[in-house]
């Protein structure tokens, strides 16, 4: 019997868009660290958190995301549109944590830096 993964579901509650609904978090160091790499490609719907975190790299990376920078009441206050594999976000002053979505993500939903997103745990089988 397979153990539950948990997933997020990411709302922009200012656009009262749905970005992801099934966003995991990277917490600890390891999960952090290894981020994405590995993945051929991020699906639609899919996503990760990575907490705490201010910057961001893309080396090593088969395929574009988006990237939006939060800050401890989950304002967006920096958002990266198609990071490009091989690239670096320097430090995003104030973000507590950073979401990567799906290349498109940001523009097909209008989020914008000022909105406000939430996150919301979800029990997958």
């Amino acid at each position: 019997m397979k153990a539950k993964s948990i997933t997020y579901k990411v709302i922009n509650e200012t656009k009262q868009q749905t970005l992801g609904w099934q966003v995991e978090i990277a917490s600890t160091f390891f999960t952090r660290l290894k981020g994405l790499l590995g993945r051929p490609e991020l699906a639609i719907g899919s996503g990760l958190i990575i907490k705490p975190s201010n910057s961001i790299h893309s080396f090593f990376m088969k395929f574009s995301f988006d990237a939006i920078f939060l800050d401890d009441k989950n304002d967006i206050i920096y958002v990266v549109e198609e990071l490009a594999p091989g690239k670096i976000v320097k430090p995003v002053a104030n973000a507590v944590q950073v979401i990567e979505l799906p290349a498109g993500t940001i523009r097909l939903t209008g989020t914008a830096t000022g909105d406000v997103l939430k996150v919301t745990k979800c029990s997958n089988d």
